[in-house]
């Protein structure tokens, strides 16, 4: 039997590790999961939407671009005005990428909260049991991804992806 082809034990860390390390990833990983759904809710989508039905008016008074939106969202990301320079380097460039997932993932939620009565996090948890729910997820950020294909801004680079294979 190749080495492939045969059963594995993988060892779950996060049973065997310390509590605390467990918490200290869960609370990384919440808030990127956060900041990448803040930028999808008041920044892809609203661009995405504006460009899609070719509005080229403003959205609450304000022409749809990174510069405008981000008077919006840095006070939800618990950002001061002048760290706009961080925001784009650190937040904005490693969520691009991401978008559309970022973008089915907070529509999902909020649809489970609203339907369900349920509070994002046991929305989110949810996910993790039900292949319907994950296939919903998966089909929505296909098209979501489609639509910011056609939004040059939303251009995707091949080396800001992840690479399943070596080609």
């Amino acid at each position: 039997m190749n080495w492939g082809e045969q059963p594995l034990c993988i060892k779950a860390y996060f049973l065997t590790g310390d509590l605390g390390e467990v918490r200290k990833i869960w609370l990384r990983g919440a808030g990127h999961l956060n900041r990448r759904i803040i930028c999808a809710e008041k920044i892809f989508i609203p661009v995405l939407l504006n460009a899609i039905q070719k509005r080229g008016r403003p959205l609450s008074g304000f022409a749809p671009t990174l510069e405008n939106l981000w008077l919006e969202v840095h006070p939800l990301l618990g950002l001061k005005e002048t760290s706009k320079a961080t925001f784009l380097s650190r937040t904005w460039k490693e969520s691009r990428p991401v978008m559309p997932a970022a973008a089915a993932v907070w529509l999902w939620m909020r649809h489970r909260a609203t339907t369900a009565k349920a509070s994002y996090g046991e929305s989110l948890l949810h996910l993790f049991f039900s292949l319907a729910d994950l296939r919903e997820l998966l089909n929505s950020t296909e098209e979501f991804r489609e639509l910011a294909d056609e939004v040059k801004r939303f251009e995707i680079r091949a080396a800001d992806t992840m690479r399943f294979s070596e080609r």
